[in-house]
């Protein structure tokens, strides 16, 4: 699969409406097809003006397209729904409230990969399960393959069934807490660390100045409150399953360095809790922090054994640069 990546469509952004309108005019069009719904071309294109009128109104409202490569494949709109659907569904669950992939990009993959970045993006908002009510000829067989169940509840709107999915890993993450590094907690972050740098001397072939890294690891929590930092361990049930660290570039910053990018500098979850949604829910911690600072990107380098597998399941791709710094693959992550 080539690149992929989600852009928000910005109000007053002409070139972002050109797109999407290129892609909701088919969509509506297809729908009104299975309903036997007449609709103008001109009613569409007003739906889709008061979409994007009110879209990010709230910051947990979303309306984004997905592009491969340069190319506009799909597009959807997607919110944490604070009514209830008539009292039919508790408020701050997910609705997906459009969703559509170009025909000839169908059976692909794409319109899985598509879901599962909505859905992370509604985790991250908080959301505990995610609903729609789907298209009965193209729609309800793609979200039944990806887990979602016809609840029995009709939605006398959509005069359709509500289909519900519980959020992956949202149990987890209803139960983790992100805390800074004080106090005690310096002592076992900087043995964590110790325990990091052991795995990835193992998997690279080296050995890391134990001194060296103990001097790096204070100047970690030293500088975690500097703007553009971000330093936080994570716990689980009052124990401590990991730590995540990054920064916002800045142009003094030494090395490898994108001026602005956000940049992924560790991420290390213990060994036992590994493969249970501690490091994606980890990761989506620290792409929210980027997110409300504006970052529009973010690389990080991989180690080629546990880290880029994770990276990439999580949408990073290679540049094919190498970084200077470890001699590792850079990978990034357009946010917008």
């Amino acid at each position: 699969m080539r690149k992929l990546s989600f852009i928000q469509i910005e109000k007053g952004n002409n070139h972002h409406y050109e797109l999407a309108e290129k892609l909701w005019i088919p969509f509506s069009e297809e729908l009104n097809k299975h309903e036997g719904i007449t609709e103008t071309k001109e009613e569409i294109i007003h739906d889709l003006t008061r979409r994007i009128n009110i879209q990010g109104s709230r910051n947990n409202m979303h309306f984004e397209l997905l592009l491969k490569d340069d190319t506009p494949i799909g597009i959807s709109m997607f919110a944490i729904d604070t009514g209830t659907v008539y009292g039919l569904l508790e408020s701050g669950y997910g609705v997906i409230t459009g969703f559509y992939i170009r025909p000839e990009y169908r059976r692909k993959g794409y319109g899985r990969r598509f879901f599962e970045h909505i859905e992370s993006v509604l985790i991250n908002d908080g959301a505990p399960k995610i609903y729609l009510t789907p298209d009965g000829v193209t729609g309800e067989p793609f979200w039944v393959s990806l887990g979602f169940e016809n609840s029995g509840k009709f939605d006398p709107d959509d005069k359709k069934y509500i289909y519900i999915k519980d959020c992956k890993d949202s149990d987890i993450n209803r139960k983790i807490s992100f805390i800074s590094v004080n106090g005690d907690d310096t002592s076992l972050f900087i043995k964590l660390m110790q325990e990091y740098a052991k795995e990835l001397d193992k998997h690279q072939n080296r050995n890391t100045d134990p001194e060296i890294l103990k001097k790096w690891t204070e100047s970690i929590v030293r500088k975690q409150y500097e703007d553009g930092r971000y330093l936080k361990l994570c716990c689980y049930n009052s124990e401590i399953v990991g730590f995540i660290y990054g920064k916002i570039d800045k142009p003094d910053d030494n090395g490898f360095k994108k001026v602005g990018y956000g940049c992924i500098m560790e991420l290390y979850v213990i060994p036992e809790y590994r493969r249970k949604g501690f490091g994606k829910a980890m990761y989506l911690e620290i792409e929210g922090f980027f997110r409300k600072n504006g970052v529009m990107c973010l690389y990080l380098t991989a180690d080629p054994v546990t880290g880029k597998p994770f990276w990439e399941e999580m949408s990073f791709t290679s540049t094919g640069e190498i970084s200077p710094d470890n001699n590792q693959q850079v990978y990034e992550k357009e946010l917008y």
